[in-house]
């Protein structure tokens, strides 16, 4: 019986060495795709691809969903939840304006040769003092409100004999 569990926890122990050894390679793989953040990527179809993240100047939190864009140029994207982007610059020159917009953040025009040294976008909010606005309302008559809706009643209810109304 002794002989029995020392076999299975031999087998459990290999088990879960294994499992660890599938796990660091995995872990390497990953690693090894994910460039580097401020990395221009070019595919096998010479697609350029500028990669970087947009972040808040003040805390360096991610700003996610902001919008990144080619000036006077038919690309964009959006950065995603971790501030993250990816926009495709095939077709654009180093002297191209990209353009990064994000609500109650100043926009900030960088040309791609400026993104090429550092491609983390810090945005700077915005703050707009507005002029104070004051809003004036009446309580509404409950007795007109009631008188009204029996007025309308034959409009908004039909008359039927059926179960189903």
């Amino acid at each position: 019986m002794k002989h029995g569990k020392t076999k299975n926890m031999k087998r459990i122990f290999l088990l879960s060495i294994f499992i660890t050894l599938i796990s660091f390679v995995n872990v390497n793989s990953q690693t090894a795709q994910n460039p580097a953040i401020n990395e221009v990527t070019r595919s096998d179809n010479s697609n350029e691809e500028l990669k970087g993240f947009v972040l808040d100047l003040k805390n360096h939190t991610a700003l996610p969903y902001a919008n990144i864009y080619a000036l006077h140029k038919n690309k964009g994207t959006v950065s995603n939840e971790k501030g993250h982007f990816a926009i495709n610059i095939s077709g654009l020159d180093e002297t191209d304006t990209l353009r990064f917009q994000y609500i109650g953040y100043k926009t900030r025009n960088l040309t791609i040769n400026e993104l090429g040294k550092s491609s983390v976008v810090y945005l700077k909010e915005d703050i707009i003092n507005l002029s104070e606005i004051l809003i004036f309302g009446s309580e509404p008559d409950p007795v007109a409100i009631v008188k009204k809706v029996l007025e309308n009643k034959d409009l908004n209810y039909k008359n039927t004999t059926t179960k189903n109304q």
